[in-house]
């Protein structure tokens, strides 16, 4: 249940930052790219998480144990295939909000340069430790700095309420 609220509330937090970067400035079509990246990311994170799930969740006692392990592993790897691009649509759509954010009147170069570096260096590390998520290769993990990056921008988006009724 959690795994859908976060997926459906990423849904609407995308349009909200969307309407959001279009007040500004900016290419429609980089906005759009970034909406859209950032919608299919929420949808492909209910279908990891829902897999994570459906993958941990207890078999019935009557189930053949014979190749369980087999079945598990071949699991395992349908998840980490939906990690990835899961991880793929997020930071593409990160990073394109982060081009926005650079020439937004509201939220500025900073977050822009920081936005983009984060999500660039994320998918980089993404792709490159595949088929394991970096954080269980024992690389590094920078999923929560995006998660701090996307609440500097909801803060500041907060801070800009007025202006952006103004619009």
């Amino acid at each position: 249940m959690l795994a859908s609220t976060f997926g459906v509330s990423l849904a609407v937090a995308t349009f909200g930052l969307y309407q959001f970067v279009t007040l500004g400035q900016g290419s429609p079509l980089i906005a759009q790219a970034a909406f859209v990246s950032s919608l299919i990311a929420s949808v492909v994170f209910v279908l990891m998480a829902s897999t994570q799930l459906a993958i941990g969740s207890e078999l019935p006692a009557d189930v053949d144990q014979t190749g369980v392990d087999v079945a598990t592993e071949l699991a395992d790897r349908v998840h980490f295939g939906l990690d990835l691009a899961w991880d793929v649509y997020f930071t593409i759509g990160m990073a394109l909000f982060a081009v926005l954010a650079y020439g937004h009147p509201r939220l500025g170069r900073v977050l822009g340069v920081l936005g983009f570096t984060i999500a660039c260096a994320l998918l980089v590390l993404n792709i490159a430790e595949f088929p394991t998520p970096p954080a269980s290769s024992g690389s590094i993990d920078l999923g929560p700095l995006s998660g701090l990056w996307y609440t500097a921008v909801t803060v500041q988006v907060i801070r800009s309420l007025g202006w952006a009724a103004e619009r």
